[in-house]
Order: C-alpha cells, then structure tokens, then sequence
C-alpha cells in the first residue's frame, strides 16, 4: 500500500523482516514489528498504516502512524485475516475462517468490532470505492460477491450561475453515470473560496451565494451528497461577474417660460419642457385694503391673483394659463397689480424646480388686453 509518502509492503514469511517500506519503490528498508504472524494485507487510511494476519493469537492487527514504528492490536477472533480496507471513516478487514463473524471493523484501526456477514464464504479481498465496500470471495455459489454501504451520487452536471449585486444565483442538476439514484442535496462552492456556499436541497434546483465582490469574476462548482458520501465536484460553471446596481440619472430640470399675453381675467404663459411632469402656476401680489398710507403699511398683505395646475407627458412647448381669482379681478377695478408669477415644474422622478417672473396686470378700465414683457427676469 501507498500512504503519507511511503510505500509499505508485508509478508507471511521471514524473521524479523516481515515488513518493508520504501520512500520510492525502489530503496527498501525493514523496521521493527511486534510479531512474526502471516501478514498477508495492509492498508493506509486516515493518517494510519494496518496491518492484518492469518496466525498469532489475539495480535493479528497491527498499526503505524509512520510506517516505521509499529503496535500489535487486539482483533476480536483470531480469524483467518485475508484483506483489510480503509474507507468512510472506516477500516474493514474480512477472512475465510469463522462462523458468521468473517467481518470485523475498526473506526481507528485500534479498536474492532466483529460484523454479521451474509454468508461465510472464503472471503480473501475487500476494497472500498463510490461509497460502497466490496468483498469477494474464491468459494461460494452465486454468493461470492457482498456489499457494504450505499453509493454515493454521481457528480452533477455543470452548474450554470446568474450573477446579481454582491451576489450570484447557481442551478444545478443530477449528475450521470456511475453512481446512485438518490441525491438528498448539493453544495455549491465558489472557485477559490470555499467559505462562499449554498445548498440545494434534493439532486436539482438553484441557491444563492452572498456576500460576493461586485467587480471580481466567479465561477462555481457543485458536489451532491446522500448518506453514501459526497461526490466529486462538478466541473466549474462559466464565469460570471457580480455587479452593484446603476443609480438612475435624475431627469433633467431646465425650462423656460415666458409670458404671452393678459386679459381681464387670466394670465397666458408658454413653457418649454424637456420631459413629463406636472407644472404649477401662483401668482400673487402684496396688495394694501386702504388708500390712507399708514393704514396701508399696517394693513398691507399677500393676495392670490391666479393658480393653475397641469400634468404633462412628454417634452415640448405648453401653453398654460393662470386664471384670476375674483378678488384679484375685482381689485384690478381700482388699482394696477404687480404680479409675482412663480412657475414650478417637476419633472416624473426629479426634483422640482421654480422659475419666478413679474410683471404688472393694469387697473381694468386701462385699454384692452395686450401681449407684455415681464418687468423683472
């Protein structure tokens, strides 16, 4: 057998030179060893060497973490001890002697358990493999085969992955080939880092991995495990990118508006627009309720001339007219009035925006209504 960068071979015959180990396969030095049994397999498996015999009493296991420095252990009958196997956390060994007890099986190669087999047949080779123990046997009518365990899935497909913002969604399906039917889940893995998973559970579906690096490439595998083990992983998913979302450009917000025109009872504008939005109008004036001076300042206050409200849904030109209240009509019957006209345009999803003109409405019994010039920009 070959393990921890040694080569370790075992005889049934010698004296005190039983055992041999090599670092190459070509050199070949013989350590000490606790007994001169038949040893006739060994095995290396979870950072351990096992040997097994077919003679000595009650010493026909022995162990070596290095190959070089080995210990007799205890099996439970002195059993004709053909082959020993390491796999899933366990050491199996199995023999053509016994009645009913030709498995035994250690979790440490220390201490063993005997195990029931189905028939006893001469079993002389166990190995272990895709999650499953098998023995064979040279004597035996169609029974000359036993098995142990159940098989691990067969690896998936390729998975394909969708990459999100600090993110990536991963879909896997049930692998073919060699292997079992069942698959109770899959685990996904980025390349690179195997802190960043998901599980799907069952043979297919999709996960998500957090916490990725918007800006850095990923590609992902999976490996699908039942109560038999896990499988290889799959090949790598194609590469894909996590990326932080694009902030929205804020519409623009640049109008004009100019003033067309005045009547008696509104006031026309005309504005150009670079998108949807909705358009108010306020004009207002500070207008005082007596003709005597100090009763004027004392008295004087902001009056409502005119309001208008529009909704538009596309840029463009927009005739908008701002009609006049009553007060302001009737005010216009003894006075001028000196307008402030605040125009407010927000556009859909923006900020809104005001543009502010003034100008003067004259008292009613001046000539008919005429186009005018704002008085200040």
């Amino acid at each position: 057998t070959y393990g921890n960068g040694l080569f370790v071979a075992v005889a049934r015959s010698g004296t005190n030179n039983r055992v041999m180990t090599s670092p190459d396969g070509i050199t070949w030095t013989s350590p000490i060893y606790p007994a001169d049994n038949d040893w006739v397999s060994v095995t290396y498996g979870n950072g351990l060497f096992v040997a097994v015999a077919v003679s000595g009493v009650n010493n026909r296991v022995m162990t070596s973490p290095d190959g070089s420095t080995w210990t007799s252990q205890t099996n439970p009958v002195d059993n004709f001890w053909y082959s020993v196997t390491y796999g899933n956390g366990l050491f199996v060994a199995v023999a053509d002697s016994g009645t009913n007890n030709r498995v035994m099986t250690s979790p440490d190669g220390i201490n063993w358990n005997p195990r029931t087999n189905p028939v006893d047949n001469v079993w002389r080779s166990v190995t272990y493999g895709n999650g499953l123990f098998v023995a064979v046997a040279y004597a035996g009518l169609g029974n000359r085969v036993m098995t142990s365990g159940t098989l691990i899935p067969p690896t998936p497909a390729t998975p394909t992955a969708t990459a999100g913002n600090a993110e990536a969604t991963i879909t896997v399906a049930h692998g073919s080939g060699p292997g079992g039917t069942t698959t109770d889940s899959s685990t996904i893995t980025a390349v690179g880092d195997n802190t960043k998973t998901c599980t799907v559970t069952g043979a297919s579906g999709s996960c998500t991995i957090t916490g990725l690096t918007n800006g850095t490439s990923y590609t992902f595998t999976a490996t699908a495990t039942n109560v038999g083990g896990t499988s290889a992983a799959s090949g790598a998913s194609a590469a894909v990118t996590p990326t932080a979302p694009v902030s929205p450009t804020a519409p623009v917000n640049t109008f004009t508006m100019k003033i067309l025109k005045t009547s008696g009872t509104s006031i026309t504008t005309q504005l150009k627009l670079p998108g949807a939005g909705k358009v108010t109008l306020v004009g207002t004036t500070a207008l005082a309720s007596s003709r005597n001076a100090a009763e004027m300042a004392k008295k004087a206050g902001t009056m409502i001339v005119c309001t208008a409200r529009k909704t538009v849904t596309k840029a463009g030109k927009l005739t908008i007219t701002c009609r006049l209240t009553a007060k302001a009509r009737a005010a216009r019957k003894t006075q001028s009035l000196k307008v402030r006209l605040v125009t407010t345009y927000t556009p859909t999803g923006g900020t809104a925006k005001s543009v502010t003109r003034t100008l003067v409405l004259k008292k009613t019994a001046s000539p008919a209504p005429q186009n005018v010039e704002p008085v200040t920009g």
